[in-house]
């Protein structure tokens, strides 16, 4: 599996994080080191976790009456692609929970 790292340069070293995984997160001197480590992190960090999926009723209460549409997309509000891109994030983490590959 991929993962997008970000790389932070500093005054001394680099800082790496991994998107959406709060706890994966390294610093090195050298970008060599930096990519090492995250790596090792992000193994660990899959090593003691469990991802699943959970069922949730199709209109919950809370939220049985809102109008997602209107209700604050910001910018985005009126943008006919919005639900497209949510469309290709369901696809790809769909992709991704089958595809297991650490480079």
């Amino acid at each position: 599996m991929q993962y997008t790292v970000m790389l932070t340069h500093e005054n001394v070293g680099i800082h790496a994080t991994v998107p959406g995984m709060p706890k994966c997160h390294v610093k090195s001197e050298t970008r060599s080191g930096v990519l090492s480590l995250i790596r090792d992190n992000i193994l660990e960090t899959l090593r003691k976790s469990e991802i699943i999926r959970t069922s949730m009723p199709e209109e919950p209460d809370s939220c049985a009456e809102t109008d997602w549409q209107s209700y604050g997309y910001g910018a985005f509000r009126n943008d006919p692609e919005w639900g497209k891109l949510f469309d290709e994030i369901e696809h790809n983490r769909d992709l991704s929970l089958t595809e297991i590959e650490i480079d």
